[in-house]
């Protein structure tokens, strides 16, 4: 189904193929290659979502003729997939598909009867995937009980007493494994997704992960300049996040990105488990103040609360002996070979400006702390594939 999502390859800007002559590839008939974008913005972010796919459409004409882009927009009005593609010359849409109901997009058993139709009206040999919406990383709803804590996406939907819809990582990484065709890239346009935790839990759902560990502007990515290098043959992680990242030079948000080879995320936790019992015994997050992250003091007011979201580089810096940093770096090196940040940028949630520190790396990792406001976020990070991969449960 999702066999496009953000897809790599594409065909030269001069073939006929993007602009001029032929036809768009029929519904049915299996493309070379798809990008799908799933919108969760039945919430506030709704007319955001309706600046990007603007700029989706702005650009459609550079959609190769034998590649999909599908995107499932769940917003304030009626859930649908909406299909882009170059009609003669020109960027166009269709809508491909009307829910006619309400759609709880962050649940597995709608987004399974979104998914298998995607598959079969729409097959591709090869995927890509943006996931759209707020987020929040590894944290789950239940710690405190706060519409602000839901892993990934909030949907607003009609259901039994109007809830809340949010979906753990977890619960994201098994579901897209059982695609057919394992997507190449996922980006999140979403707040605080590129940590080490949700990288782990998600090494087997992708190649790469693009992503921010910090909190992404409301506007969210320049998909007038990014789609045309979903369609590029020779365009890399690195290029689209130094894409994204070129947009926001000279604003006053700016913005954190990174990409992550999933590949090596097992690598990363084998080196990661090597340090932790003796490096971290007895050390608290309390204790890093100097770490540079990228939410400083972390939040906490009334049900709301954050972690520090503490860059993992700059904790491993502190500290490791400077040969066992040596040997972690190189695994590190290896799982993220991307990142790029703006000088600074803007932190809705603390309502500050931050600016980037030397020892940043672009992938946040969460450290266990004392005091009753972090019980609950030990106990869920207890719960994470990566808590045990990482050693962190040797730790008395």
């Amino acid at each position: 189904m999702l066999s496009a999502v953000l897809c790599l390859s594409a065909c030269s800007d001069d073939s006929d193929t993007i602009k001029g002559s032929g036809n768009p590839i029929s519904e049915g008939e299996e493309a070379r290659r798809m990008l799908f974008m799933y919108i969760v913005a039945d919430n506030n972010l709704s007319s955001f979502a309706q600046d990007d796919l603007s700029e989706v459409l702005a650009v459609a004409d550079k959609i190769p003729n034998d590649c999909y882009l599908l995107a499932f927009v769940d917003d304030n009005n009626d859930p649908r997939v909406l299909r882009y593609f170059n009609n003669n010359g020109e960027g166009d849409y269709e809508t491909v598909y009307n829910f006619g109901r309400e759609f709880s997009a962050c649940d597995t058993t709608d987004m399974r009867v979104l998914f298998d139709w995607v598959e079969e009206n729409y097959p591709a040999q090869s995927v890509d995937m943006i996931f759209w919406s707020h987020a929040t990383g590894w944290l789950r709803d239940d710690d405190y009980r706060s519409v602000q804590q839901y892993s990934f996406g909030y949907d607003i939907y009609v259901g039994n007493n109007s809830e809340c819809s949010r979906m753990y990582i977890e619960e994201l990484a098994a579901f897209i494994e059982t695609m057919p065709v394992k997507p190449d890239r996922i980006m999140f346009d979403a707040c605080f997704m590129q940590s080490v935790e949700v990288a782990y839990a998600m090494r087997k759902s992708a190649n790469w992960i693009i992503a921010s560990p910090a909190e992404i502007p409301a506007p969210g990515a320049p998909y007038d300049v990014l789609v045309p290098l979903f369609f590029n043959d020779v365009a890399t992680p690195q290029d689209i996040i130094y894409a994204y990242k070129q947009a926001y030079e000279g604003t006053s948000t700016g913005v954190v990105l990174s990409a992550v080879k999933c590949d090596a995320m097992q690598q990363l936790a084998d080196a990661t488990a090597v340090v932790v019992k003796n490096a971290f015994e007895g050390v608290s997050g309390s204790d890093c103040g100097d770490v540079f992250s990228y939410l400083p003091g972390g939040y906490f007011y009334g049900k709301n609360a954050f972690p520090n979201f503490f860059d993992m580089n700059s904790v491993m810096l502190k500290y490791l002996s400077a040969d066992d940093y040596i040997a972690w770096k190189a695994a590190l090196d290896v799982a993220l070979p991307y990142s790029c940040a703006s000088k600074y940028w803007y932190t809705d949630v603390k309502g500050k400006v931050i600016d980037v520190d030397d020892s940043w790396s672009g992938i946040s990792m969460y450290l266990p702390n004392t005091g009753s406001y972090f019980d609950k976020f030990n106990t869920s990070f207890s719960s994470l594939e990566w808590y045990a991969a990482a050693g962190w449960n040797e730790i008395e």
